[in-house]
């Protein structure tokens, strides 16, 4: 049966009529119609008009604000970021002048030990091993710090570790 004899015995009725049986039969989506909920809905539009529009200006005055204080808090940040920079650099430049006054104490203390030694005078074991401990602080800071003068120290350091050679090669300790 060709698609032209279908369409003589089916008429337009017929389609008609199983498409009403079919959407009788089948419930796509009801749509709910409420007159009292529509009127409701725009009565109360009505009446509170104004508090909408109220309602909206407010919202648009907060979020501007929000904006403004969002930009003050960000200007905040990044003063105290640099502020905070500061201060870690100044810790740096502080840190690093406490580790010179320091090598500078070690330095001093180790001349005025071999100043002693070369005076003739006698030390015990320990401060002998206090000394030798001191100038191996020292020559690592030295070592850790290329432009940090040495020259003072070399020449005492020499002397102090030849007199502990001498000194423990005689048991010679007070």
């Amino acid at each position: 049966m060709d698609l032209q004899k279908i369409f003589e015995v089916v008429s337009i009725g017929d389609v008609t009529g199983v498409a009403f049986l079919f959407l009788s039969a089948v419930q796509i989506s009801p749509i709910k119609i409420n007159p009292w909920t529509w009127l409701a809905k725009w009565f109360g539009r009505a009446i509170n008009s104004e508090v909408i529009k109220r309602q909206d200006e407010l919202e648009k005055k907060f979020d501007e604000r929000q904006d403004e204080f969002e930009k003050k808090l960000d200007g905040v940040h990044e003063e105290l970021e640099g502020k905070l920079d500061g201060v870690h650099k100044e810790l740096d430049d502080l840190k690093e002048r406490e580790e010179i006054k320091e090598a500078d104490a070690m330095r001093n203390r180790i001349l005025r030990f071999a100043d002693e030694l070369r005076q003739h005078m006698r030390h015990s074991k320990e401060y002998f091993e206090q000394v030798l401990s001191e100038i191996d602080t020292y020559l690592a800071f030295c070592r850790a710090n290329d432009d940090y003068p040495n020259s003072k120290a070399d020449a005492a350091i020499k002397y102090t570790l030849e007199c502990y050679e001498k000194v423990l090669k005689e048991d010679d300790f007070t």
